[in-house]
């Protein structure tokens, strides 16, 4: 009887240091995704400065430009386009940023991420026709407003190396976030 009175203790004890250990574990994971989830918040906060910027601006370096001239239909559908990208952004993001890492449900959480990255990788079909267009757009408004068709030229050209510059950049933070986001994942269901 002594014997299987010892192995009880001694499975209470292992139990309560595994109920531990798995305490340990998941308050690691979860410090480990608001750490992550913050950087999302962060790049979000980036994208919505950017996106107010443009918005401000686009008057002046478009239609106030003596170069450029464009039309207040271009500087209309350029605010609209920055807008557009702000909506989708907080749309995108939504369930993921406001969460508390430290209450929410890991199975829900982990489905939200899951949206969201699925969300992130399938911008590129509505970003690439979006940026295209506009881009035609910004090149036919320049080269028909302007009676200076080589200082034209240049404008055009630099204009087209800043919006690589500026694509390339808002690539790298779309897949900073789905980066992000299979990290949790990863750890979720690890």
């Amino acid at each position: 009887m002594d014997e299987l009175e010892q192995l009880r203790v001694d499975y209470d004890i292992l139990k309560r240091k595994l109920e531990e250990q798995e305490i340990v574990n998941d308050k690691l994971l979860r410090k480990t995704m608001r750490t992550r989830v913050g950087s999302l918040r962060h790049i979000n906060v980036l994208e919505y400065v950017c996106a107010f910027f443009v918005i401000a601006v686009a008057p002046w370096v478009f239609h106030y430009n003596p170069v450029v001239n464009a039309s207040w239909y271009f500087i209309g559908a350029t605010d609209l386009m920055a807008a557009f990208s702000l909506i989708m952004t907080i749309r995108y993001n939504k369930k993921v940023v406001s969460a508390d890492a430290m209450d929410v449900n890991l199975r829900e959480f982990c489905a939200n991420l899951k949206e969201l990255r699925e969300k992130w990788t399938n911008w590129l079909r509505i970003a690439i026709p979006m940026i295209l267009f506009w881009a035609g757009w910004l090149v036919a408004e320049t080269w028909i407003h302007t009676e200076n068709h080589k200082l034209a030229t240049g404008a055009i050209v630099s204009m087209l190396i800043g919006g690589m510059i500026g694509g390339i950049i808002g690539n790298r933070q779309r897949c900073k976030i789905i980066r992000y986001c299979d990290e949790i994942i990863d750890q979720i269901d690890n």
